[in-house]
């Protein structure tokens, strides 16, 4: 088959936002939620919630945590652990 086109909105790594979500059930869901685990891979994704050595200093200035090489997902899965 042919893809032709989308339904909706479609997120990406360019949008990545929550116009996307925010007239759905999800969205209700988590709206009221003060606390979130932001997960990112570049500058960019620092516009999530609105809408690499050489840049290091710009990382640990923006982010809370910063992981560099490593792939494990164990810092992630110690914060769900403590909070969940």
């Amino acid at each position: 088959g042919i893809l032709k086109g989308f339904k909706g909105e479609l997120i990406h790594v360019y949008n990545k936002h929550d116009g996307a979500l925010r007239n759905t059930e999800y969205f209700k869901q988590f709206k009221d939620n003060c606390n979130i685990i932001l997960m990112g891979d570049s500058l960019g994704d620092l516009n999530m919630a609105d809408g690499v050595d050489e840049r290091l200093d710009k990382y640990l200035n923006s982010y809370d945590i910063v992981l560099v090489k490593d792939e494990t997902l164990e810092v992630p899965n110690a914060i769900l652990q403590k909070i969940l």
